[in-house]
């Protein structure tokens, strides 16, 4: 129905044209005839502008940091006790939780008891083999024994620094996975940790706008839940298509940042995608289509007076109410915004001043 409707308006306008042509033609073979017709059409005219255009796109961006870890543990063992809960600040460093290490602390009292005796044996034998005295075998066999041992004292004394768990990084934890008494296992997650330091926006662009942008361009970001607005700029461009939706992404640098932005609040941004620095521009509003394309009517000065006449027109993009020309047009030409829809080629018309 709308397609039939806009067929009748088409065919409508070029009834009136044909009309107002008639007509004209009427009037020069009977003047008498000009009195029964309106003399003009009352119409307000803007000038066709040369300035910078600009077209944007809008993406939704979600914000990331990159100090958003789950904590695992490093060894498996009963949790003997858990140093903090959610919400709480965390320093560098910070014990978080211990993981029961009873058996590796008697491991190392063993170790270290041998040690003492492999020690004893390796100074001696090497006073004897120092005074040839003793088999060089001996005396290798004992440093031997005493170098393996205090390895494996240093190996047992970095399992039992990993049974306490630290912060690996100032922030907040955001949640705690598991309960004193349970059973922690390697590589099992026990905490989040969340820092609110080295956030960023990222964004997910359709492929066919690859090339459009680079490091440095400016972009509009807006908190619609927070009803924050500011200027970033990108900080780097995706290099890989996502083949599930044909997208690449974007960095964006998060500025003027406070307690109320965290991970995965959703944001919008605005980037632009085409400039043209001078740019013919009209009202997007006051074009309107015919059989053979897009047009506007501009004012132009004849024998009778001022006179409205159609001009066919090539659009480039909109944006913001306001229409790209590439072609039609010049700078000079004056385009009727107010009435344009009352008037026809080639009616006359009298100017007005837009309110």
């Amino acid at each position: 129905m709308k397609a039939q409707l806009d067929i009748y308006n088409r065919q409508l306008v070029d009834l009136e044209s044909k009309v107002k042509a008639l007509e004209r033609q009427i009037v020069q073979a009977d003047p008498d005839f000009a009195g029964t017709l309106s003399n003009y059409t009352l119409v307000s005219t803007i000038p066709v502008v040369k300035k910078k255009f600009i077209h944007q796109i809008q993406a939704r961006a979600i914000v990331e940091s990159r100090k958003n870890i789950v904590v695992s543990s490093e060894s498996m063992g009963r949790i003997t006790s858990i140093k903090v809960k959610e919400g709480d600040a965390v320093s560098e460093g910070q014990v978080l939780l211990t993981v029961d290490a009873e058996i590796l602390k008697n491991n190392i009292e063993e170790l270290k008891t041998s040690m003492e005796l492999a020690k004893v044996i390796y100074e001696r034998q090497e006073n004897l083999w120092q005074n040839n005295i003793g088999t060089e075998i001996q005396y290798l066999q004992a440093k031997n024994n005493y170098e393996s041992l205090e390895r494996k004292l240093e190996t047992a004394k970095s399992q039992l620094a990993q049974s306490v768990i630290r912060a690996p990084f100032s922030g907040h934890i955001d949640e705690v996975f598991i309960k004193e008494g349970e059973m922690a296992q390697m590589g099992g997650p026990v905490v989040r940790i969340v820092s609110l330091k080295d956030m960023y926006l990222k964004a997910d662009i359709s492929e066919s706008h690859i090339g459009k942008f680079k490091a440095n361009d400016p972009v509009q970001v807006e908190f619609p839940s927070l009803n924050r607005k500011f200027e970033s700029k990108i900080t780097a461009v995706g290099q890989m298509i996502d083949p599930s939706n044909r997208t690449f992404s974007l960095e964006i640098k998060l500025l003027n940042m406070d307690a109320l932005i965290k991970p995965n609040l959703t944001a919008l941004v605005s980037l632009t995608d085409y400039e043209n620095p001078e740019a013919l521009v009209v009202p997007t509003e006051i074009i309107q289509k015919d059989n053979k394309g897009d047009y506007v009517y501009v004012v132009q000065n004849g024998n009778d007076g001022t006179m409205a006449t159609r001009v066919h027109i090539e659009i480039g993009k909109s944006f913001q109410n306001e229409s790209e020309i590439l072609a039609g047009l010049s700078n000079t030409a004056f385009v009727i915004n107010k009435g344009f829809r009352e008037v026809t080629d080639g009616m006359m018309v009298k100017e007005v001043k837009a309110n």
